[in-house]
């Protein structure tokens, strides 16, 4: 069945999870691990797999490569064009787990707040792996985090966060596993919030909450337990 979760990610009710203060502190935070895995390398065409949130298109812009947008659905990349109009961006739309590209075809695929939604993740991993030529950036939920809290916090996080819903979570040695079948190695790992994030939605984005993530950092608590991670995975065995 064909999985679609990046309709709802390109829903306004969505973009409405990272407005007000916390919002700001979550995409500020994101953004920056980005560029972080990213660094200089970035280069030739970049393919933002459901994208249409548009939360990536700052940090793409600025790397100069051509951004190609893909959704599951036309709808979804409504809110692109509302909020990034002068954005100069290839949009289209197909299924997530196949792919319209061929091998090796472009040089960074990227996708943020989806991995954890897609029942089939390990396609999207291989099909990822398969177009790309050299990098693929991605974060996720560890299950080293608060979120091995999950169950027993879920219905504290939705009364919260009122629109939140289920999501997967992962290890590091799973997903490393998972990359090295289509010749693939972790390069970078960048973990993200120690606190919960529904605590700083609850909050509003207290400062005296982001003081206590900048100690978790510097004490290096966060790059064990912290979440989500974004990871930048490089391809090592060239397909024949």
């Amino acid at each position: 069945m064909r999985e679609t979760p990046d309709i709802e990610t390109a829903s306004d009710d969505y973009a409405s999870r990272f407005s007000g203060a916390a919002g700001v502190y979550f995409l500020d935070t994101q953004n920056s691990a980005v560029e972080r895995v990213l660094g200089r390398d970035c280069k030739g065409t970049v393919i933002d797999l459901g994208g249409g949130h548009g939360q990536l298109i700052p940090v793409l812009e600025q790397t100069g490569c051509d951004i190609i947008e893909y959704g599951s659905d036309a709808s979804c990349h409504k809110m692109l064009g509302q909020r990034h109009p002068e954005a100069e961006l290839h949009k289209v739309t197909g299924d997530m787990l196949e792919l319209p590209f061929a091998d090796q075809s472009v040089d960074l695929v990227i996708f943020v707040r989806l991995i954890s939604h897609i029942d089939n993740w390990p396609a999207l991993i291989a099909e990822s792996c398969r177009i790309s030529r050299q990098t693929v950036v991605f974060d996720y939920p560890s299950l080293f985090s608060a979120n091995a809290l999950t169950p027993l916090m879920f219905g504290l996080k939705k009364g919260i966060e009122k629109n939140t819903r289920t999501y997967l979570s992962f290890s590091k040695r799973q997903l490393k596993a998972e990359l090295a079948k289509h010749g693939y190695k972790i390069t970078a790992h960048i973990s993200q919030f120690m606190l919960p994030m529904f605590l700083h939605r609850g909050l509003n984005g207290a400062k005296f909450l982001q003081v206590l993530e900048k100690l978790f950092l510097i004490t290096g608590i966060t790059s064990l337990f912290g979440s989500p991670v974004v990871l930048r995975a490089d391809r090592v065995i060239q397909k024949q």
